[in-house]
């Protein structure tokens, strides 16, 4: 049986239990409130932030803000604030301690300038938003408050509302005893595509010289991190960083796969960028630089090629609101330190949205080589790569400009500028095989018996030849930069490397001294070097060479063997037609020997090709001596021994003897 007293006793304990709810619905949460209110205006009191919040909640050791909205003309927060207090004896009892932002979502605006314009008001300055949120920080972290932001969701809209830059959660630390955050982002997105992974590090709120010193890791998907450090300025309206990393991340390597050494190669990164906070376009200094830098590509050569130490730069602005990139001023520089030779050309580049297709928004380049000692030019070049041109000495200056397009519309690749090329480059000495004795006393070996001097070959094959292969042979200097320009952007259309453009020094010099495979380094050796024979020898050396060393059919190489097998005669005996045949057959003599040889009578292509080389004489010669000449011998031209003629397959199968000096 219980006693009264006990009765009582429970009675008063159960009513003061319900005084003090009593009393904290009626006087202390609204006193709790109030006070709230005074707090986070105080804090917030730098800023130009509206407050509105749904409901507090009192904790053992704070109180929660449910529903709490932050908004200015440049930001908006939306979320659940949770303050606790120092409630322990000594300094600071009593006072903030931690404040956690909780699942929120913060918008920040990057044109102040149109909200104020909708407003009304005066928005404020960059510099002036930038020194209030660092002064609020400072002022937050200085009693000893700690901050932190969890799960909190961040997104930069344009101007039109729209979103440029979302992330899609931020955790972060605020240190009041240090000074310093610590952060955690994951899900970088700009304009809906992601383009970082995550990135994580510390930011120190102790400014040096005017900046924010910080650390960071980006990762990618897919790819190694990246250690960047570097500092934000107090306005948070520009920053530098810094990267030095060994080898190229995995997630860039099937788009770098001729970039060498995969795993060595040294990589320095900095880049300045400022208008961080304002609505105009960000200004970006970006310098990139390594020393071993080599490239390994099937259609530059059979072999790696470098190490090329170089450094760009590149100076320019981006529009994040439009996506638009431009290059101002860019430097491309290249060192080859055991030559001590240099290069430098300097370019802009444009791209009017960065996520476009390039088929759709191609990047458009203007580049300029400037005046550079012609002798630097081929130094630069890996001797490796290019052992033909060891030895060569020039002397002169070169200056080059260019307009290109990537992956242009109507397949416009690259534009040489008419009166912007300077190409005062001379030959000042060649190597001995360069020479023009020992030249002939090759080409003399190799054929021996077979060697016919220009002097006993027909007039009609040499202008034939000339006319079918070479119209401007006697005006050019071994290339026609015309007829390369326009072979490269067929090649670049087609997606692989045709080449073509060739001249008869080219295709003397790529018959004689290289092979035929298809890569930049054979053809780049085959300009130089043209161009060099064209100083050292004149024209009626090179047609000799020419016409004793080239290809007429399978297994038959030279004018004598080539007049001997088609018509039984020596080649200054041939009549017009049989000149004509012979010129007319290349650049492909395999194919005509097959349809026209094999088969005892002119192809109709072969017929067509002839009677526009005759044509052509015809026109530089006054009369019609020349036409009458060729329609009479062609009336009579006949094959000797074409019923011997090698099968299509053994055609097909034979290869060129390759014999190089």
């Amino acid at each position: 049986m219980l006693r009264p007293a006990k009765i009582l006793t429970g009675l008063a304990l159960f009513s003061g239990l319900c005084f003090a709810v009593l009393a904290t619905e009626v006087w202390l949460k609204p006193k709790a409130k109030a006070y709230a209110t005074r707090k986070l205006a105080s804090i917030l009191k730098q800023t130009d932030l509206k407050i509105h919040y749904d409901d507090i909640s009192l904790a053992w050791n704070g109180f929660r803000v449910e529903g709490l909205s932050c908004s200015s003309p440049r930001m908006r927060v939306f979320g659940t604030v949770d303050v606790a207090f120092k409630l322990w004896p000594g300094p600071g009892f009593g006072r903030p301690e931690r404040v956690i932002l909780d699942h929120a979502r913060v918008t920040l605006l990057r044109s102040p300038a149109a909200v104020a314009a909708g407003n009304g008001s005066a928005a404020p300055s960059a510099a002036q938003a930038g020194a209030a949120s660092l002064t609020s920080l400072q002022r937050l972290l200085k009693p000893g408050v700690n901050l932190q932001l969890r799960k909190v969701k961040l997104e930069v809209l344009d101007a039109q509302r729209e979103s440029i830059l979302a992330i899609n959660r931020l955790d972060a630390s605020l240190s009041a005893q240090e000074q310093h955050v610590e952060m955690q982002l994951k899900g970088f997105h700009y304009r809906g595509r992601e383009i970082l992974q995550g990135l994580d590090g510390q930011l120190i709120l102790q400014p040096k010289q005017g900046r924010l010193p910080f650390f960071v890791t980006a990762r990618e998907q897919g790819s190694e991190p990246w250690q960047l450090q570097g500092a934000i300025s107090e306005d948070f309206d520009s920053i530098e960083l810094r990267h030095k990393r060994m080898g190229i991340p995995s997630r860039w390597q099937p788009y770098l796969r001729s970039i060498e050494p995969k795993d060595k190669l040294e990589l320095l990164l900095k880049l300045e960028m400022s208008g961080l906070r304002k609505a105009q376009d960000l200004d970006f200094d970006i310098q990139i630089a390594s020393n071993n830098l080599e490239i390994n590509h099937p259609l530059l050569s059979g072999e790696k090629v470098g190490p090329w130490p170089f450094t760009i730069r590149a100076q320019g602005d981006f529009n994040p609101d439009r996506g638009s990139l431009s290059v101002r001023r860019g430097l491309i520089y290249v060192l080859q330190s055991a030559q001590k030779a240099q290069m430098k050309s300097t370019f802009t580049l444009v791209k009017n949205d960065l996520l476009k297709p390039m088929m759709d928004d191609p990047w458009r380049l203007d580049w300029k080589l400037a005046e550079t000692d012609c002798q630097d030019i081929l130094d630069i070049l890996p001797r490796h790569a290019f052992p033909l041109l060891q030895g060569f000495q020039v002397k002169g200056q070169i200056e080059l400009t260019a307009d290109v397009e990537l992956l242009p519309r109507k397949g416009r690749a690259i534009e040489f500028p008419s009166g912007k090329q300077d190409f005062a480059c001379r030959i000042a000495h060649v190597p001995e095989k360069f020479t023009k004795s020992d030249i002939r006393a090759r080409v003399q070996a190799m054929r021996g018996q077979d060697f016919v001097p220009i002097s006993e070959i027909s007039e009609d094959f040499l202008r034939g030849v000339i006319a079918a292969e070479d119209a401007s042979f006697w005006q050019h200097e071994g290339v026609r930069t015309s007829a390369l320009t326009a072979a490269f952007q067929a090649n670049l259309k087609a997606g692989k490397v045709l080449f073509g453009g060739s001249t008869i020094t080219m295709q003397m010099v790529k018959n004689f001294y290289l092979s035929h495979e298809k890569v930049l380094s054979r053809k780049l050796q085959e300009l130089l070097i043209s161009w060099a024979l064209e100083q050292t020898l004149d024209k009626q050396d090179i047609l000799e060479v020419y016409a004793n060393i080239i290809q007429f059919g399978p297994n038959v190489y030279g004018i004598r063997r080539a007049s001997q097998t088609y018509f039984g005669k020596e080649p200054a005996q041939l009549t017009t037609a049989e000149a004509l045949f012979l010129s007319s057959i290349l650049p492909s003599p395999n194919r005509h020997y097959k349809e026209s040889y094999c088969e005892g009578r002119l192809s109709e292509e072969l017929q067509e090709r002839m009677q526009k080389v005759a044509t052509s004489l015809a026109s530089m010669q006054p009369g019609q001596a020349l036409m009458n000449l060729y329609q009479d011998s062609v009336r009579r031209l006949h094959f000797q021994g074409s019923g011997r003629c090698r099968s299509g397959s053994e055609i097909s199968r034979r290869k060129e003897p390759i014999t190089r000096f």
